[in-house]
């Protein structure tokens, strides 16, 4: 009998849990997932992403400091819809899992598969950002701007168009290209030219957080001018 996909997407929760096997049986354990990891001969279809059977082979997962974010389930369907090939999945992997392949991944194969926060933006949301629904790149460009431990992912914005202006939000531009609303520069703009980050981008925090990332507040260009 075939196991559905579907009614079983976390069959993976068979596996061993390298933490806890007895010492006795760990070299079972560790021959477990190094064939998983390895193949023995090609690789076996045991990932679920909850409508298909994949392979380690076709395997992309998140890292814990995503999963277990406020944006996490966000995460997941954005770099789903974002896939570019249906032979890959995005799949939810317990740590015990992403140990066990850890310590079995001596060719690094395991670890060329692993999304965290610097790749996913730089990989998936920013190249693909004109393309996302507006209300998920707002939720996840928000946590980012707003989080204290995130500054690598921060500077990936400073040179992509990914912020909404006035007047209604649906243009995107760089922070460098944006004048702080609160500055003496902005009397010289209205909305409509679309020089002021738009909606929740316009409160005090988020704005002077684009202003480290280089909105203007002095000064502009002879070109603007």
């Amino acid at each position: 009998t075939r196991i559905s996909p579907e009614k079983h997407p976390s069959f993976h929760q068979l596996w061993p849990q390298p933490d806890k096997v007895l010492n006795s049986i760990k070299i079972l354990s560790d021959a477990f997932y190094r064939d998983l990891v390895l193949g023995t001969g090609h690789w076996l279809d045991i990932l679920s992403n909850g409508n298909r059977w994949f392979s380690v082979g076709n395997l992309q997962y998140l890292t814990s400091d995503l999963t277990e974010s406020a944006i996490g389930k966000v995460v997941k369907s954005v770099m789903s819809s974002c896939s570019q090939s249906s032979t890959h999945a995005v799949v939810d992997l317990p740590d015990f899992v992403s140990t066990g392949f850890a310590g079995a991944d001596d060719k690094g194969i395991i670890k060329e598969k692993a999304f965290d926060s610097h790749r996913f933006f730089k990989d998936i949301l920013l190249p693909n950002i004109g393309a996302i629904d507006s209300i998920d790149r707002n939720s996840l460009l928000l946590h980012i701007l707003k989080s204290e431990n995130c500054e690598q992912v921060k500077d990936l914005l400073c040179d992509c168009d990914c912020i909404p202006v006035t007047p209604d939000g649906t243009m995107l531009k760089k922070p460098s290209d944006l004048i702080d609303p609160r500055s003496n520069l902005a009397k010289l703009y209205l909305p409509e030219d679309s020089m002021f980050p738009y909606g929740q981008y316009h409160t005090k925090e988020i704005c002077e957080i684009l202003c480290r990332l280089g909105m203007e507040q002095e000064t502009i260009s002879w070109q603007d001018i």
